[in-house]
């Protein structure tokens, strides 16, 4: 399924489907998928191992098919136990082709999730 054939199928079927359900007059006020962000909390571990921190950057690079970035933390907060500059989420925004291969795939296992049960 290329991009192509997603935004035919979107026009062609979840246009109309979307409007008729939510009561809109115009097709421009259909909602669309405009951005695709993923994000990835490391939790606790983060901080005192690095292998946890490489494992995620791994996954995360291998779901959305580009590098993530590092979010650090910016305050440090005595009750969590984090200080300002430990690693706490990565973070990646598909682009162009990327972002339209992500939101296939992803709709593709949602629609193969639903056949199954």
């Amino acid at each position: 399924m290329s991009a192509s054939i997603l935004k035919k199928t979107y026009l062609e079927k979840a246009v109309p489907n979307l409007k008729e359900s939510l009561g809109f007059k115009s097709n421009m006020a259909v909602p669309k998928i405009t951005k695709v962000t993923l994000n990835m909390g490391l939790g606790p571990d983060a901080v005192n191992d690095r292998k946890v921190i490489d494992t995620a950057i791994e996954d995360l690079r291998l779901i959305s098919g580009q590098q993530p970035v590092k979010t650090l933390v910016r305050k440090s907060v005595a009750s969590f136990k984090i200080r300002d500059g430990y690693p706490y989420t990565l973070q990646s925004n598909p682009k162009r082709g990327k972002n339209v291969r992500f939101s296939r795939q992803a709709l593709e296992y949602r629609n193969s999730k639903r056949k199954r049960f």
